[in-house]
This record gives structure tokens, C-alpha cells and sequence, in this order.
């Protein structure tokens, strides 16, 4: 890893740097804004005076929480909930991906831009991985709420996020920085380097950074140790099927009425005996890792060569690379049958006469049977070590083609290459192998493999087992990423009230990317992780756009100024067709102290790669068959049985085998693009009677039509669709077919579609006010004071899987695969400064939210909604960080502490994971940091 950093850096050196798209805002000496590219357009105006709400953030306000990335601070702000962060360890997604997702819509419909542009995607749903911009780099981040997919193109739904990166360096900056939990684990460092040069036309700078972060178990929080279940109102360790010494699942057992039903059965030292859910001997939970371990590298090189006094170039590289884990549970099969791996056979080599007798009781005893067990020692544990590369060259012109215009063009490439290596893993079809003893030798497998081990039993495996059953799964992701722009800017002319200012620009993007999985995910024969096949394709998207303010009325009677903000994008996508977007509004000037804005913008989000060309996932949702005979199939439900190819004698006797449907979840490269509608309306106030006072306040409405989900929601609204249609022919019902044979549902495919809608409204208010204090400050010096705050009430967060389910507003809400999204959320700062000393406060609110279950029980009308639930609501949160900083000349040393007061995340009924909520709620508890800066 080490070498790639440094040819990357040793590349990077050589570069010459961007010129940035958007310079920093600053205060003019009469107190007015000076005139700036401001996120939300690409026309120059002033920060406080955009159309767009934007709220901007200091690198001094991310510093505040000692932030080794930039998520920990950005995610804690009122318009974002809850994405990807160092504890999201889930199967699947815990390659250490960071992501922002404003309003709850969705990370995928949350632009990230670095300088105006976009960055670079790590994952084939587009997502950007935003620790991917070195925290000690970023000088602010603009976020700018509602659909900008007239200014930045597809995947602005939700609105953007623009990192602005520090642009000028003369000499050499270093900064380190450590940090340890006060429990002494969960400890993180970091490194970084700056150094730049400047001549008469040429500049250059170079930024290496690096960062490693410990791994943290589960086990180490009292909260994670063991995983729980709520069950009858009261949290109690949970049992699992996948338990050491094994559980026979979805056995057909006589149900004392001619029928049979489907029951689990605890093997304890081969004797099955009726499952209990309490039964407590294996926890799925507590060996994650809830703060995911990594090692990173990022290098910067940027540089600006003036050609002439009205021509520069600029080239930028980037280089960054990943090593982490994700740390899992150990591993616990699930042997069954599914479309291409057999289920275990009648006379598998580990069966005791008590399993032959309950085996035989099946309405066919020689049928397969399904089996889940806790792998035992020595079989090593769950882990996926990932390893990523990313390279990114940005290069191109700008000048002036007269007082007035300005213009640019650039093209940048990208390539991500992601190794991911999955430990720990059992092929269901190599355990099934190794369970069917040859009718020749029953000592030995039937498939004459020499190294093949016969099971037999659950609890103790050989050296030789282990070895023949033990698998790693290496699979590989790349993704190429170019983007060609040209843009020109200016006024066009002048009318009475000022001058029309333009910009006109086209665009040219495409994305390819290939995932190759590993063999045994392939053959969808993983016991372990999740099965997928291979996923190739690409997409491409010409596009033209324009823009204008134009100013109406000024220097008029409480009308200061009033103006209008314009702008198109007509894009042609390969696959998804035309599309175009457009934003209208502007702002109305009172006087200098009151200003009011309103925007109205049509947004789109184009379907990913994975959307498209996403090969099929297999799924195992615990669905009831409403076929099977436990379901009491009658009325409309038995004739769409019978119509599907149930016979109506088997109606009744007829009972799915096992207590999981075999669901496979695919793309559809027919997809159209998302749309959405996006109003907001506020008003500023800059009061003159109070100098460094600004108070915004702005109302949002986003909602989204055609939005890209699962039919149904997935599996089980496909099903419960299909059976209300009461056709056969239903698009529901046509998912899936049925077995001639056995009655079951096989095929079962659910696809993506244009079905869903999301909603969403609220109101952001933001203050911020800065004063000098001769009297408080320290000797001689004066004192200055600095004070933010940052608010959002959320009126409505509405989900609809598609137009015949129940729409659900999560506002409120928490658990499940919902993430807290409160119905108010606040940041406040508090900063002084004076005599080199800098002392900060921060406060982060989150309003009490109530568990799932608990609303879904409000949402029906349930009587006694809270029966039952062992804690139907989490109170309000409030978290405290602390930051101290003493600048000595050259130096500045530093230290705080994060979650002052070792604030616990709350236990929750229907958690998401380690029985919380872990990307809402802080895991790790109070968290102490030191670090010094150097320059010279």
C-alpha cells in the first residue's frame, strides 16, 4: 500500500493545479459580501443574496469535533440524516464508504461536488465516498437544499454538497492528529503535508495525508454486547437458528389434523427438540465491528500555469488508497435447497436415528431438508478486507474573452479498482458434498473427491474439515468515470435596473464499471455472504445548459432590488432518453436588511449502473406461502392458487418447505429517470443596527415522482399485491412462477421499477453573529466572538413503495431500515477567541423519535399502541463537543473532546444494527483528541 501511496504522490508532484470554480467568500471592508460563485449556479453573486438556500460550513466549525473525516461533522448538520459512517458494518456495504444524504431521500440523490465539480463515484450506484477529501484540505462545504439538476446535471434530487478546498500554499503545512475513546480503544490517527510554491506565472502544491483508525467490537459497548429482541415488551438476549450444534428448519411435521406444518427443530448433541426463539446460545451481533478499521492514503497535486494574461492552464491529480475490514459475526449456514444447489439428502452422513424418525415423518421422507448451524471452532470468522485504488486526473483552459466574459473547459478522468475478499465462507453445495456418504463406502463422499471430509456432527470438525470446507471469496469492482465541460460566462447587456448575467455551457459524461464475483457467489452457493451475479455496462449523457439573472427593478421604494434566476439543461442520455431541467425564481431586495428569495426547479436522477446492469441478488425474505396450508388459503386467495397451477385437491394438505422463499432481486435496464419538483421560498435578514448579525430562514418542498424502487417494496408487497389482484395475470403475480411438481414459488424475481414516490417539506433557519469585546479580552488584546446556529423542522418525510401501498411519513420515526429522522434537529457554535486562544463549544439537538413499531401501531389505530414495545419512544439528545486551540507563531496545538458527556445511544425495539441506531447515535462514547499544526 505504502508504494502505491508514494507513486501516487511522486505523480501528483508533477502536477499544476486548478484553478478553483468557486473562491472563497469574503467580507468586503464596509461589511458587504463581495461577490462570489456560490453553489446552486455558476453565475457570480453574493453569498447571502443566492436564490438557492445554501448553508456554508468553516474548516474551523469541522475542526470543532476533531474530525479525522469530514462525515463526522457534516452528518451531524440539520439538513442531512443519517448515512454511511464507521459504524456501518452490514454485510455488503461495510467497505469503510462514508456517504451524505440529505433530507432522508437517499444517498444516490445527494450530488457531491468538490470545487463545482463532480468527484470522484467509489461504488457502482454512483455514490461518493466524501473521506475520500482529506478533512485538513477543506477550507468550507456549501450545501445547498432541492433539486440543481438544471445547474450540475443527474442526482441532484435531494440537492448538493460542494467541498471547497483550500487553493493557495506558499512553504509547507503539517498537521497531526490522535484520538482514543476514554475508554482507551477506538483510537484513530492522523498525518498530513502540504507544501507549495509560487512564481510569476506558475504555481504548484502537493497534499499527502494519512490516516488509520482501530477496529472496535461490538463486545466492547455494554449496549452491543449480545444482540436482543424485543418480545413482549421487554428486551431479552435473542436466540438463533444459526446456534451451535444446529437447527433442522421448516420441517413438515403432522399437524394432528391430516395436515402438516412447518416447525424448527434445536439439534442439542443430535437430538432435535421443538425451537424456542429465547433459546440464547449464539449472538449475530456483538462481534461486529462498530467502528470499522482502516488504513488510508490521499494525495493531492494541483498546479496553474498562465499562458498569457488571458489564458491559464490547470491540471489536477488525485490519488487516493483503502485498506479496510469489515468484522463480522461468525460464520452460520443455512443449507437448503434453492434453484441451483440441491437441499441435504434423506441419508446424510451426520443423521442420528432420532433425525431419521422425525425425517420420516415428512409427507415424502425422502425428500431433501434444510439445516442451520453456527460453524464451530475451529472454523475461523466472518471478514471483508477491502482494498481500493482511485486515481483522478483533472486538466484544462480558462481565460477571458473580454472584461465582461469569462470562460473554461476541462476534462477529468477517474478510475476506481476495488478488491474485496470475503473470509471466512462455506459453499452450501461443497457441505452438501461433504454430507452425502457413497452408497459404496458410506466412510467416504460420494463425489469421489480424495479430500473430501464426511460431517458428522455440528459441534467438533477436523483439521481436515475445516480445510476442505473453508473458503475465501475475492471478488473485484472497477469503474471508469470521464467528464468533458465548456462554459462561458458574462453579462449580455444592460437594462435600466443593471446587467443580465449568463452562463452557457455543454457537457459530455460517461460511466462504465465491471463487478466480478467470486466463484461461489457466482454459483450462488455462498452460506456466508450475499450471492450476486456479474454486473458490466456503461451509460453515457450529452448535454447543453444556460443560465440568467436578470435584474427588474432597483434602487425603487422597498424595492431595492428585484430580479429573476433562470436556467435549462436539456440532457440525452444513452439508455434513459431526453430529459430536461429547469429552475426559475429570484430574489426581492427590501432594503439592504430584508431580503426574500424563492426558487422553483424541476430535477432528475438518471438510473445507475447497477439499476441497469445489476446482476441478480439472491434473497431469502421469511415470507408465508398464501398457497401453503398454515396460510388457510379461501375466498379469491384458493382460486389464484388454483390459477397459478395449485390443484385444488392439494389445497390444505400443501406446505412451503422451510420458512424463507427464495426471492431474487434484479435491475431492469428499461428504467426511465427519477423526477422531482422542488419549491423553496425564504428570506434573509442583515440587519444594519447590528453589524455581523444574519438570520435566514427557508421553507423546502421536494418531491419525487417515478422514483426507482423495488416492485412492491420488494418481496413480500409483491406477493401481497399480487393475491389482492385476485389475477393471475397481475404484473405482480407474473414475478414468479410455480413448481409442477411440489406447488411451490419458484423464479421469483423482483424487479426495479418507476413505481415509488417520496415527499418530503420543512423549514431551515440559520443565525450567525460575530462581535469584538475589548473588555473580555486576555491582557491587552481584544476578544472576538463568534456564534452559529443551524436548525430544521421536518414538516413530512413521505414514502410510497408504489401506488397501491400505504404511503408512510417517517418523520419522527426510528428502527428497522428507517434511520432517526427527527422532527427537529439543531447545530450550534459557540467561539472565542483572543490572544492566540481559541475555546469552542458545540451543541448537536436531536428531538425524541418514536421506535417503528410504535408508529406503525399510531399509523393503524391500534388501541394500546405502546403493548408490547419494550421502548416506544427515544427521548430528545442532545451531544456536547469541546475544543481548545493556542497558536504559538508557527505552531497551533489543539484538543477537545467529542460527546462530552458520554452519552449513551438508546436501545431500540426495531433496531437497525448492535441493537441501535448506529449512524444517528454515537457508539463509541466521550472521545478525546489532541494534534498540532506547523507552517513554514
Amino acid at each position: 500500500m505504502l508504494r502505491s501511496a508514494w507513486r501516487g504522490a511522486l505523480a501528483a508532484s508533477t502536477a499544476t493545479a486548478a484553478l478553483l470554480a468557486v473562491a472563497p467568500a469574503a467580507q468586503a471592508q464596509d461589511g458587504e459580501v463581495a461577490e462570489v460563485v456560490v453553489t446552486g449556479s455558476r453565475i457570480a453573486r453574493q453569498d447571502l443574496v443566492s436564490s438557492s438556500p445554501v448553508a456554508t460550513v468553516s474548516q474551523e466549525e469541522i475542526a470543532v469535533v476533531g474530525a479525522n473525516n469530514v462525515e463526522e461533522y457534516l452528518n451531524s448538520l440539520p439538513q442531512l440524516i443519517a448515512g454511511a459512517t464507521k459504524s456501518t458494518n452490514v454485510a455488503g456495504s461495510a467497505d469503510a464508504t462514508a456517504t451524505l444524504n440529505l433530507r432522508g431521500l437517499g444517498a444516490k440523490r445527494t450530488l457531491v461536488l468538490v470545487n463545482g465539480r463532480r468527484f470522484v463515484p467509489t461504488t457502482q450506484e454512483g455514490i461518493v465516498d466524501v473521506n475520500n477529501i482529506p478533512a485538513s484540505l477543506v477550507e468550507r462545504v456549501e450545501v445547498v437544499t432541492g433539486g440543481a439538476s438544471a445547474v450540475y446535471g443527474s442526482d441532484a434530487m435531494a440537492g448538493v454538497v460542494n467541498f471547497i478546498l483550500k487553493d493557495r500554499f506558499q512553504g509547507l503545512e503539517m498537521d497531526a492528529q490522535y484520538g482514543v475513546s476514554d475508554e482507551g480503544d477506538a483510537d484513530a490517527w492522523n498525518a498530513s503535508a502540504t507544501m507549495g510554491a509560487a512564481g510569476e506565472k506558475a504555481s504548484a502544491w502537493l497534499h499527502v495525508s494519512l490516516e488509520q483508525r482501530k477496529k472496535l467490537r461490538g463486545t466492547e459497548r455494554p449496549i452491543s454486547v449480545v444482540s436482543y429482541i424485543d418480545a413482549n415488551g421487554n428486551f431479552v438476549p435473542s436466540g438463533s437458528a444459526g446456534r451451535l450444534g444446529g437447527t433442522l428448519v421448516g420441517i413438515p411435521t403432522p399437524n394432528g389434523s391430516g395436515g402438516f406444518v412447518n416447525r424448527d427443530y434445536a439439534l442439542d448433541n443430535m437430538i432435535p427438540r421443538p425451537f424456542v426463539n429465547s433459546d440464547f446460545n449464539f449472538d449475530a451481533r456483538g462481534d461486529y465491528a462498530i467502528q470499522i478499521p482502516l488504513d488510508r492514503v490521499n494525495v493531492y497535486g494541483r498546479g496553474e500555469y498562465e499562458f498569457t494574461p488571458d489564458i491559464s492552464g490547470f491540471v489536477e491529480v488525485t490519488y487516493n488508497n483503502l485498506d479496510s475490514r469489515a468484522i463480522l459475526s461468525p460464520t452460520a449456514p443455512n443449507i437448503r435447497q434453492t434453484t441451483n444447489v440441491p437441499g441435504l439428502p434423506a441419508n446424510a452422513s451426520f443423521i442420528t436415528p432420532e433425525i431419521r424418525a422425525l425425517l420420516n415423518a415428512r409427507p415424502d421422507p425422502n425428500a431433501p431438508f434444510s439445516l442451520r448451524f453456527l460453524a464451530p471452532e475451529p472454523f475461523p470468522k466472518r471478514e471483508i478486507a477491502f482494498n481500493r485504488d482511485i486515481y483522478r486526473l483533472l486538466g484544462g483552459f480558462e481565460g477571458r474573452l473580454s472584461d465582461s466574459w469569462q470562460w473554461g473547459v476541462s476534462y477529468s478522468y477517474s478510475h476506481v479498482a476495488t478488491t474485496e475478499v470475503q473470509k471466512g465462507d462455506i459453499s452450501r453445495r461443497t457441505f452438501v458434498e461433504a454430507s452425502t456418504p457413497s452408497a459404496a463406502d458410506p466412510t467416504k463422499c460420494a463425489n469421489g473427491n480424495p479430500r473430501c471430509v464426511l460431517v458428522t456432527n455440528l459441534t467438533n470438525w477436523s483439521p481436515e474439515l475445516v480445510d476442505y470446507l473453508l473458503v475465501d471469496n475475492i471478488s473485484s469492482t472497477e469503474i471508469t468515470d470521464q467528464v468533458a465541460s465548456a462554459y462561458a460566462t458574462g453579462d449580455l447587456f444592460t437594462l435600466p435596473a443593471g446587467e443580465v448575467k449568463a452562463a452557457i455551457g455543454a457537457e459530455w459524461r460517461k460511466i462504465s464499471s465491471v463487478d466480478n464475483p467470486a466463484p461461489v457467489l457466482l454459483d450462488f452457493a455462498s452460506a456466508g455472504f450475499g450471492e450476486r451475479n456479474r454486473t458490466a455496462g456503461s451509460y453515457s449523457v450529452k448535454e447543453l445548459f444556460g443560465e440568467a439573472i436578470v435584474p427588474l427593478i432597483a434602487d425603487a421604494p422597498m424595492m431595492d432590488y428585484v430580479g429573476l434566476e433562470l436556467a435549462a439543461r436539456y440532457s440525452d442520455y444513452s439508455l434513459a432518453g431526453e430529459v430536461w431541467t429547469y429552475k426559475a425564481g429570484g430574489e426581492w431586495r427590501v432594503n439592504p436588511d430584508i431580503r426574500f428569495r424563492a426558487l422553483y426547479q424541476r430535477a432528475v436522477r438518471a438510473p445507475n449502473i447497477t439499476e441497469l446492469f445489476g446482476g441478480l441478488v439472491n434473497t431469502y425474505p421469511f415470507i408465508v406461502d398464501p398457497c401453503s396450508a398454515s396460510a388457510n388459503p379461501s375466498g379469491q386467495v384458493a382460486a389464484l392458487c388454483v390459477a397459478q397451477g395449485v390443484p385444488a385437491s392439494a389445497l390444505g394438505s400443501y406446505q412451503q418447505n422451510g420458512a424463507a422463499l427464495e426471492a431474487r432481486l434484479v435491475s431492469n435496464p428499461n428504467l426511465d429517470p427519477e423526477k422531482s419538483d422542488t419549491l423553496t421560498l425564504g428570506m434573509v435578514y442583515t440587519p444594519s443596527q447590528i453589524p455581523g448579525l444574519s438570520l435566514t430562514l427557508d421553507y423546502y418542498d421536494i418531491e419525487i415522482s417515478d422514483a426507482i424502487e423495488r416492485l412492491g417494496g420488494g418481496a413480500q408487497g409483491v406477493l401481497a399485491g399480487c393475491f389482492a389482484s385476485g389475477d393471475a395475470n397481475n404484473p405482480f403475480c407474473r414475478t414468479f412462477s410455480r413448481s409442477p411438481t411440489t406447488y411451490e414459488i419458484v423464479d421469483f424475481g423482483v424487479p426495479l421499477a418507476n413505481v415509488a414516490s417520496l415527499k418530503t417539506s420543512g423549514v431551515d433557519m440559520a443565525a450567525s453573529y460575530r462581535w469584538s469585546m475589548d473588555s473580555l479580552g486576555i491582557g491587552d488584546d481584544d476578544a472576538d466572538l463568534r456564534a452559529t446556529l443551524m436548525g430544521t423542522w421536518v414538516d413530512k418525510n413521505v414514502f410510497r413503495a408504489n401506488d397501491t401501498a400505504a404511503p408512510t411519513d417517517r418523520v419522527g420515526t426510528v428502527g428497522g431500515d428507517t434511520p432517526a429522522i427527527p422532527e427537529w434537529r439543531a447545530n450550534a457554535t459557540l467561539n472565542y477567541a483572543s490572544a492566540g486562544l481559541e475555546l469552542t463549544w458545540n451543541v448537536e439537538y436531536l428531538s425524541s423519535v418514536k421506535d417503528r413499531k410504535y408508529a406503525n401501531n399510531l399509523a393503524a389505530g391500534v388501541a394500546n399502541p405502546k403493548a408490547g414495545i419494550a421502548n416506544p419512544k427515544v427521548g430528545a439528545y442532545w451531544y456536547h463537543n469541546v475544543r481548545a486551540a493556542y497558536d504559538l507563531d508557527r505552531f497551533t496545538v489543539y484538543g477537545g473532546v467529542r460527546n462530552l458527556f458520554d452519552k449513551d445511544p438508546p436501545m431500540l425495539s426495531s433496531p437497525i444494527e448492535s441493537n441501535t441506531d448506529p449512524n444517528t447515535y454515537d457508539m463509541i462514547g466521550r472521545y478525546l483528541f489532541v494534534g498540532v499544526s506547523a507552517k513554514f
